[in-house]
């Protein structure tokens, strides 16, 4: 019976040892997460940033003829690509190409 009751506790040592590690893993991948969602927020603001400065230099960027520019967002709509995300932004470049003619 004594073997018994040692062998029971060094399984629940062991089961608080590793559930210590699952909640230090847990705490690991809610930091990551945070992190990579930072990184996204600041990715978009440099987009947003180097979109900017290319609109401002609009006058010597060459006009998309109308005909090209409605194939070119027929073929790059995110409809078309899964909604993915460079579909989207390919759309959205395109769509303010369209504003500036």
């Amino acid at each position: 019976m004594r073997l018994l009751r040692m062998e029971l506790e060094m399984i629940r040592l062991e089961l608080s040892q590793e559930r210590q590690a699952y909640l230090g893993m847990v705490d690991q991948l809610a930091m990551l997460e945070r992190a990579c969602v930072d990184l996204k927020t600041e990715r978009d603001q440099w987009m947003d940033r180097y979109y900017k400065a290319l609109a401002t230099r609009a006058s010597r960027r060459p006009v998309i003829p109308p005909g090209i520019l409605r194939r070119l967002l027929w073929l790059c709509h995110p409809d078309r690509h899964g909604d993915s995300e460079a579909a989207n932004t390919a759309t959205v470049w395109l769509l303010s190409q369209r504003k500036k003619q």
